[in-house]
């Protein structure tokens, strides 16, 4: 059986949510990923780049939760 990741929009979410809570260092996130979302270290790796990488452009858009 195929695993079904979470889409990177819902991973933003998320993050974006992390990132205002303060609860820790974005470039620490990886864990709370993968115990959230039940996705590998690396899987979790991935999202976080993502996120990281079209962070300021969401922004702008007005798509981060502050």
């Amino acid at each position: 059986m195929e695993k079904t990741l979470p889409s990177q929009r819902d991973v933003n979410i998320f993050l974006d949510v992390v990132r205002s809570s303060g609860v820790t260092n974005m470039f620490g996130a990886g864990s709370y990923i993968q115990e959230h979302f039940g996705v590998t270290k690396y899987e979790a790796r991935d999202f976080l780049s993502e996120w990281m990488k079209t962070f300021s452009e969401r922004r702008e858009r007005g798509e981060v939760i502050e």
